[in-house]
């Protein structure tokens, strides 16, 4: 299984992720959190939950977050010359 690999194969694991998406939504309406986290070991990846974020919301949070984190760094004390 690509995910007990050292060095799984990132592009392999999303398209395998993608061609899950309509099992996955029964398990989460099914299931219990343990039991999805044993069925769905991808949920235990931070970048896989962002992945089914994206597909259920339309909305890309990797870049949603980094776009806040940008914003965060603009408006920063040191920014704006109120360093300590």
């Amino acid at each position: 299984m690509e995910l007990l690999k050292d060095d799984p194969n990132n592009y392999l694991l999303h398209d395998l992720w993608k061609q899950s998406y309509n099992i996955r939504r029964l398990c989460i309406r099914e299931l219990e959190i343990d039991e999805i986290l044993e069925r769905l070991p991808g949920y235990c990846r931070s970048e896989m939950v962002l992945a089914a974020v994206k597909e259920s919301t339309d909305i890309d949070e990797c870049n949603a977050l980094r776009r806040k984190q940008d914003r965060r760094k603009l408006t920063s004390p040191t920014r704006r010359g109120n360093a300590p």
